[in-house]
């Protein structure tokens, strides 16, 4: 059983693998180090001490391995923005010098004091002055000082331990001849031994006990800075037994700091090592999950793009949903739109969802009851989904899905939901705007066409409209009738270049100026040179095409004249289809000095068919072999006199059905009885 409730957004990306660090229990390796020294220093009371020119190597090895270790302590402080570390580096950059200084100015290494000739009382402010400034440097790093500081400390301390070793500085008695130790230099060790006591105190209770590796290794040297301070005072002398044991614990201080540090390098190196690895194999498998998941959604983009109305985005969110984890079922209610409302149970489900936050994937009858406590979920129901759909911060839908089976909710399911929710709330949104475009596209085409045509006596009108882009935008074709007297009436079909709102205000126009127009003078040719007139006042240029046709329905006279349109189709009761190509003349708003007119007679039982080359164009084939095709088609339908209404009907309810029209299709009929 699973059970996931919360913010989708919260499992957008999974977060990176912990990287191991190294830790030393910083207090059990003190107490080792201070057993260690405390052994040794019985050791060395027991007469087990080393020859007198060993204590060059152990001199030696301090300075050494300080500055190997202090390369270390640096880079790595910097690597890692480390105060502590690189103020600690700024400590031994000052102490490693003075050491190295001290070396070799030792009586056994040189008896004259070495090139700067330095004297016993500066040797042994030498040896304050590399326990000091490390620990002094300790309290800096803890306080956070800003490590721009360091430098004028390094400057300024190694510059006072070359004055001090040249003898420069004018100095107490600190050693005797004999080599012991005065008074004034037994109180400033123990001063500096108190130093650095607190120091190693400050910085454990900083680092605290389980530090990483380089901060445990500063406090055990701390601690044996401390020691060999403290032996070097018990021991009051050099070539003590005491004093070989503070010479020991001065070399250890900075080999255990240098070795600590080599081995944590080492292993950090390998650790990364491991944890790239590592990473890099579980982000490849989380690569390819975000690939598959990418493919997912890019199908999910692709299928709401074709969903337009409201039904075919809630179809389309549903099937992507429940084929994307496998539900047996789903269902998607948005409140207010003109859907089918929720069964019980699923109004049961939202009702609970809502009293919670977020999105639910539970799995089994428990996880069911504790996270929709109150939900009537039907039994036969072991999985559930509830996703809300936002547009923004305003929940818009909610997205319920279900499986007759236990579902193991995963990662990769959430982040399909939270995709597919994001997705689905911006197709809600289109589908609402199409919708109102819908509706007002419609309504406006209403208004530019007639609402009926009119019931003549002698007259059958029929008339057909197919837009090309149905419900969303008004198309430009238009036709009219006009009942001019008692006896004739007047039939236009026209066509306006382009679609919506601007083609709609045109059209308009065009028929308000035809209507007057017919008023004072409905001969074909006044009524052209009128519309050409009112075109030509328009502020823009507009291209109009129409055929205007004046019928007698007493006599049965027809005027026709053609303004860049298609010839009328005329089918005579015994004599075929006829074409009718004269009374052409460009388009409307075409600078022309006369316009074309003809006339011929209707003979009762034929039909007149107007309409616009949405009809008659193909990307196949040119305009006349349309035209000559739907003249045949209009010359099949009217053979078939005994029901020929209910053909020439049925004609243009085929021509409405039809897809595939390249433009916008108006066909106007008249049947002379």
């Amino acid at each position: 059983m699973t059970a996931i409730k919360g913010d989708l957004d919260s499992w957008a990306v999974e977060p990176r693998g912990e990287r191991r660090v190294l830790r030393v229990d910083l207090y059990s390796a003190l107490g080792v180090t201070l057993v260690a020294a405390l052994a040794y220093l019985v050791a060395i009371f027991t007469q087990a001490q080393p020859p007198e020119g060993f204590a060059v190597s152990l001199v030696t090895v301090a300075p050494l391995s300080g500055a190997l270790a202090l390369v270390i302590l640096w880079f790595c402080g910097r690597a890692f923005d480390d105060p502590l570390l690189r103020w600690y580096a700024v400590g031994l950059a000052v102490a490693v010098p003075a050491m190295a200084l001290q070396l070799i100015s030792f009586p056994l290494v040189a008896a004259d004091g070495g090139p700067l000739g330095t004297g016993r009382d500066s040797s042994a402010t030498l040896y304050l002055l590399f326990h000091l400034v490390p620990a002094a440097c300790t309290f800096a790093g803890v306080r956070r000082a800003s490590t721009g500081a360091g430098r004028v400390v390094v400057v300024v301390g190694v510059a006072v331990g070359v004055l001090v070793a040249a003898d420069v500085v004018p100095l107490p008695s600190l050693i005797d001849v004999d080599g012991s130790f005065t008074t004034t230099l037994l109180v400033l060790e123990g001063v500096c031994a108190l130093v650095v006591l607190a120091a190693a105190v400050v910085w454990t209770r900083s680092v605290g006990r389980t530090p990483s590796a380089p901060h445990a290794w500063i406090g055990v040297s701390l601690m044996l800075n401390f020691a060999d301070l403290l032996f070097n005072v018990l021991g009051g002398a050099r070539f003590t037994p005491v004093w070989w044991a503070s010479l020991s614990m001065r070399a250890a201080t900075y080999a255990v700091l240098l070795v600590g540090c080599l081995v944590w390098l080492l292993l950090s190196l390998s650790n990364a090592e491991r944890y790239t690895e590592r990473e890099l194999s579980r982000r490849e498998g989380q690569l390819g999950v975000a690939f598959g998941l990418t493919r997912r959604l890019l199908g999910v983009s692709e299928r709401l793009s074709l969903a337009v109305s409201l039904r075919d985005v809630t179809d389309a969110v549903v099937d992507l949903a429940r084929d994307g984890t496998s539900m047996t079922a789903g269902r998607l209610h948005v409140p207010g739109a003109d859907t089918p409302p929720p069964s019980p149970a699923f109004a049961s489900m939202m009702a609970a969802h809502r009293r919670g936050n977020g999105v639910v994937l539970a799995s089994g009858r428990e996880d069911l009851a504790r996270l929709l406590p109150g939900a009537e979920v039907p039994d036969e129901v072991r999985a559930v989904a509830l996703v809300p759909i936002a547009l923004g911060a305003r929940e818009v839908a909610h997205l319920a899905l279900w499986s007759h089976h236990d579902h193991r909710w995963s990662h990769e399911d959430a982040q399909f939901l939270a995709g597919l929710a994001d997705q689905a709330g911006q197709a809600l949104q289109r589908a609402a705007a199409y919708e109102s475009m819908a509706t007002a596209a419609t309504t406006l085409q209403e208004s530019l066409l007639p609402a009926r045509l009119p019931a003549l006596d002698g007259l059958h009108l029929l008339s057909a409209y197919r837009p090309l882009t149905e419900h969303t935008q008004v198309g430009g074709d238009w036709y009219d009738c006009v009942e001019i007297d008692h006896r004739r009436v007047a039939l236009v079909i026209g066509d306006v270049m382009g679609k919506g709102l601007r083609a709609a205000a045109v059209m308009g126009q065009v028929r308000v100026a035809m209507r007057t127009a017919i008023g004072f003078d409905p001969s074909p040719t006044a009524v052209l040179r009128a519309l050409d007139t009112g075109v030509l006042d328009l502020e823009d240029d507009e291209i109009i095409t129409l055929t205007y046709a004046v019928l007698d329905l007493e006599t049965g006279l027809l005027g026709v004249a053609r303004a860049g349109h298609p010839p009328v189709l005329i089918a005579r009761p015994e004599a075929g289809v006829e074409t009718l190509e004269d009374g052409g003349s460009p388009p409307i708003g075409v600078p022309v000095g006369t316009r074309a007119e003809v006339w011929t007679q209707l003979e009762p039982g034929s039909a007149l068919v107007l309409y616009t080359d949405g009809l008659v164009e193909s990307r196949h084939a040119s305009l006349d072999v349309g035209i000559d095709e739907t003249a045949r088609q209009v010359e099949r339908v009217h053979a078939e006199a005994a029901t020929r209404h209910a053909a020439w009907a049925a004609w243009l309810a085929e021509i409405q059905a039809r897809s595939g029209w390249q433009d916008d299709v108006a066909v106007l009929i008249a049947l002379y009885r």
